[in-house]
């Protein structure tokens, strides 16, 4: 049976565009199945049937007509588990599948070198273990293909699709294969003494509410910067709501300033993420090229939640733990990922901080929490320093080549010595650590890992760019993480930071009223402003991949902007012990570091373009 089931209501218009995008997946050596054109009837059912079980990928062609066919949403229910869905128009799909993101093809004529459809295809092809890349005579021929016309969008307005930047056109241009199989007939145990992090209690969480290898071509220096990208302000419809992305003097980090200057997105950085894992069916995760699996590190399966111990799926299976009164799902490690790489600028949800870097996600916090041990070994494992046994009993070795560590986790303990050998091991090995101040009002140096040595502690600044009321204080530098309690910007709606992940009972961002489910919510901590920390890194460290770490750590500290003492102050009462400020006996001063995170003061002089030829 073929790689790809292809379904599709069949009319004219309908079967020239699926067949083109057939045309290109056969290309790469990929097998396509769909009905030739023959109307569905009875006699074909039991065909159709099994060429659905057996294909690995089954893609629903969304448009006016089929989200009302009956039989496309059959075939679409039949194989939903292994669904890529992509939009022939702008329409929502039917109810059952409006969670699945869709590759936007609404204005595509059928050229090989829309990005769309070739950052589409690519993922097909991962996904299959097929070649990605085209020989450059076959692409040729592709492309030489007549265009087609476009289904036009509901209501007859086209929208301007981005433009694709240098980068990422001559990423599109590149290729291998061969066109002749195209053009034939077109046919996926807790131990004693175990120090545990919570993964509920504020310690981690903080006062929230529910409310890889680097990118460089064959053809380029790795050490060298590519051309920087073209600057296209994200389309994502939340980003209005994303104030923390925005300038400083409106309580942000100057995130999208740099980004523009700088002509940077985060390619060829990786960050390995430690955490509760990811909930990889999430819009703003679905077919990234950008998020990758680490290792679930959680060893003790009472405390998994999957079912088993270690393994090579790091998806997030929920760590509810009525134990300690919470009967939601946190989605924390989901949360903090999407702050970095949302699929960003695709007309849906919000945009990441680093959209071009590479998350590579590890899961070592399980229901009610994790162990020290399972967080040192993901560590030590993304490193590249230790092994880890799959249930065969073989070793296997992280194979991306790591540049950052976000461990927005934490316990209220004074740093233990063996997570700081872990942070040793891997500041030896050339990558940085940032690590959550915590949310406990204390001095960070009574938490691990924010007060080991050798990491980048992030503290949490609210919208007025003032210390948030719950952080942890004496830290590097801070970063919004928000306040849930405060609307400084006016916009009607908490100052929290706005993130991926489901739950319910909860207020629509988008609308801002109550609703049974979400997909996205605020939420504040700073684990968020750690995370918003990490993807700023990948932005300077993208921009100057010469730099060593210790040259971009610094950059990144010097990309700062003093508070003032009101600014690092709060009432006597939530801080008991500190000095009072001068002339204000009931406001007591905080320590606050080395300043608020203001990206765009980042300097640009060490920017370089690509390689000689």
């Amino acid at each position: 049976m073929a790689d790809v089931f292809l379904s599709y209501k069949n009319t004219e218009e309908r079967r020239r565009i699926v067949t083109r995008f057939a045309t290109i997946l056969r290309a790469h050596g990929i097998t396509v199945w769909w009905d030739y054109g023959l109307e569905a009837g009875e006699s074909y059912a039991e065909q159709i049937a099994a060429a659905l079980d057996e294909a690995r990928i089954v893609i629903p062609f969304w448009c006016e007509e089929s989200i009302k066919s009956e039989w496309v949403q059959q075939e679409a229910a039949r194989g939903e588990e292994k669904l890529f869905p992509a939009r022939l128009q702008r329409i929502s799909p039917p109810p059952r599948f409006e969670m699945l993101h869709a590759a936007h093809l609404e204005h595509w004529d059928g050229s090989i070198l829309d990005p769309t459809v070739d950052e589409f295809v690519r993922d097909i092809c991962r996904k299959l273990g097929k070649p990605v890349e085209l020989a450059p005579d076959t692409r040729a021929e592709l492309a030489s293909l007549p265009p087609l016309d476009p289904l036009a969008p509901v209501g007859g307005v086209a929208e301007t699709e981005p433009a694709i930047g240098p980068a990422a056109a001559a990423e599109a241009r590149r290729g291998r294969g061969g066109l002749w199989a195209a053009m034939a007939v077109l046919a996926v145990a807790i131990g004693g003494g175990t120090a545990w992090f919570s993964g509920l209690l504020p310690g981690l969480m903080g006062p929230s509410s529910p409310t890889s290898v680097h990118a460089a071509t064959d053809d380029t220096p790795p050490a060298t910067r590519p051309e920087p990208i073209a600057w296209i302000a994200p389309n994502d419809p939340l980003l209005d709501l994303q104030w923390y992305l925005g300038p400083a003097d409106e309580g942000g980090a100057g995130i999208l300033e740099y980004r523009a200057a700088a002509g940077v997105d985060g390619t060829g950085i990786t960050i390995a993420h430690i955490d509760s894992g990811v909930f990889e069916r999430h819009t703003e995760f679905l077919r990234s090229r950008n998020l990758i699996d680490g290792f679930d590190m959680v060893s003790d399966p009472d405390f998994a939640n999957d079912g088993d111990g270690r393994d090579p799926d790091p998806t997030d299976p929920g760590d509810a733990c009525p134990a300690s009164g919470s009967e939601q799902d946190s989605f924390h490690g989901t949360f903090n990922a999407s702050i970095i790489v949302a699929n960003t600028n695709n007309g849906e949800g919000i945009a990441g901080v680093a959209p071009g870097a590479k998350v590579q996600v590890f899961r070592a916090l399980g229901k009610c929490g994790g162990r020290a041990s399972d967080i040192n070994d993901a560590l030590r494992w993304a490193g590249g320093l230790i092994p880890v046994s799959d249930s065969d009993g073989n070793e296997i070795w992280n194979e991306e080549d790591v540049d950052i560590a976000l461990v927005p986790i934490g316990l209220v303990r004074a740093c233990l010595p063996s997570v700081q050998d872990a942070i040793n091991s891997l500041r030896e090995a050339g990558i940085l650590v940032v690590t959550s101040a915590g949310n406990q009002r204390i001095a960070t140096q009574y938490y691990t890992p924010g007060g080991c040595e050798g990491v980048i502690a992030v503290g949490a600044t609210d919208a007025r760019g003032a210390l948030a009321p719950y952080t942890n204080s004496d830290v590097a530098l801070v970063a919004p993480g928000g306040d849930l309690g405060r609307d400084d910007n006016g916009d009607g709606r908490p100052d929290g930071i706005l993130g991926a992940k489901y739950t319910t009972g909860c207020i629509d961002p988008l609308t801002n009223a109550q609703a049974d489910t979400c997909e996205y919510v605020y939420e504040q901590g700073t684990s968020m402003a750690a995370a918003l920390a990490a993807g700023a890194l990948a932005l300077l460290w993208s921009a100057d991949p010469e730099a060593t770490p210790d040259e971009i750590s610094q950059r990144f500290l010097d990309a700062t902007i003093p508070l003032g003492a009101r600014q690092c102050s709060g009432a006597c009462t939530d801080y008991p012990g500190n000095a009072p400020v001068p002339g204000l006996p009931d406001i007591c001063e905080r320590p606050c570091g080395a300043g608020r995170l203001d990206l765009s003061r980042a300097s640009l002089s060490h920017l370089v373009t690509g390689g000689e030829d």
